[in-house]
């Protein structure tokens, strides 16, 4: 099983949109897979994209019904649900109101649950996703959040990721909320497998610092609680390009301009030489013992180029580029012409992303 988490300390890098398009595009290029979205975050707006975007409200009225729904397709209720297994004997727990099918079972690693139940097909709502891919949707708002224990935490983190290796074929998508310090869900989600992390950035002093800041918290969560998720890549996001050809050592794919050349070249030596110094045991691929830090980058950061007008179309119409044809698509409030070229270049540019991500350890 794959477990990714899109993670930020900052609000704006580009992290729902970044989820969206890579979520659809691994589950088009893993058909054989159920890919399952679990939304940690409060705004729920990877929910509402997925869902159907903004035209006509569309993510919104989805999302109602979705709602509407029983036992709730919802993170709380889901963690609720391994919270309450955790806690029960199975003959006790199946005969909670929570438990809806069978029994849980106990396991040496955690206890297995019914876990599809909390998931809706998105395709049913959306047809723009692909139609292997689940949702277990975030929010709806804060007076809907749980506060969830230590103890709490690591029980639901525990069940959850048993849960999903026993139906062994779900890979998990997480979004998780970008605030300063991790809540209860993102801890959860962090908790409740060897993951993979994925922390999209802009090319900014101001984003490094709070990737800093994610880095320490993400360390002290190790050392207190033996949380196995680790740094896979940090995307470099919103870059304007000007040649979709290998820029080494900033990119192996794209040639972003001279002074975003300067920057993000400057920000990998930093993150190199200075971030790695003291947490090189989170990252997936740790830096060189020799400090020669050139595959250490190639293998860790990634640049993301600007999604442009194919970007608004996407977010307005809740289709992800991996669905989206080329020609005239018309949006909420104007059309959309997307051209076939730079639409494959966005459509590549995802794929190195998942390519990342089919080449890790499985969790």
């Amino acid at each position: 099983m794959k477990a990714v988490l899109f993670c930020s300390h900052k609000g704006g890098p580009g992290k729902t949109s970044l989820l969206s398009h890579t979520l659809s595009q691994y589950a088009q290029s893993h058909p054989d897979r159920k890919v399952v979205l679990i939304d940690c975050s409060v705004p729920a707006d990877v929910t509402r994209l997925v869902l159907g975007g903004d035209h006509d409200f569309r993510g919104e009225e989805n999302f109602d019904k979705v709602l509407e729904l029983q036992p709730k397709r919802t993170a709380t209720a889901l963690f609720e649900r391994c919270v309450a297994a955790g806690s029960q004997t199975p003959a006790a727990a199946s005969r909670s109101w929570l438990s809806r099918k069978a029994d849980p079972t106990p396991s040496s690693t955690g206890v297995t649950v019914d876990i599809e139940s909390y998931f809706v097909r998105v395709a049913d709502y959306n047809p723009a996703v692909p139609s292997n891919v689940y949702l277990a949707a975030g929010g709806p708002g804060k007076a809907d959040v749980v506060s969830f224990t230590t103890e709490q935490q690591k029980t639901a983190a525990q069940n959850l990721h048993q849960s999903l290796a026993s139906l062994a074929v779900y890979d998990v998508f997480f979004d998780t909320d970008g605030d300063l310090s991790f809540s209860d869900y993102t801890r959860i989600a962090l908790l409740g497998s060897s993951g993979l992390i994925v922390v999209p950035s802009e090319a900014s002093f101001t984003d490094y610092n709070r990737l800093l800041t994610f880095c320490e918290e993400l360390k002290i969560l190790h050392n207190q609680s033996g949380s196995g998720a680790k740094l896979l890549a940090v995307l470099w996001n919103k870059v304007n390009v000007q040649k979709h050809v290998p820029c080494l050592p900033v990119s192996s794919t794209l040639t972003p301009t001279k002074a975003v050349q300067e920057l993000v070249g400057t920000l990998n030596q930093h993150l190199a030489q200075k971030v790695t110094l003291k947490y090189a045991d989170l990252f997936v691929h740790p830096p060189p013992e020799d400090r020669d830090f050139s595959k250490f980058i190639e293998a860790v950061t990634m640049v993301v180029q600007d999604f442009a007008l194919a970007g608004i179309a996407a977010q307005d119409l809740g289709m992800p580029f991996a669905t989206m044809q080329p020609g005239m698509l018309q949006g909420g409030q104007m059309p959309y012409d997307i051209k076939a070229d730079k639409l494959q270049r966005l459509q590549e540019n995802i794929l190195e992303l998942v390519h990342k991500i089919d080449a890790a350890p499985t969790a």
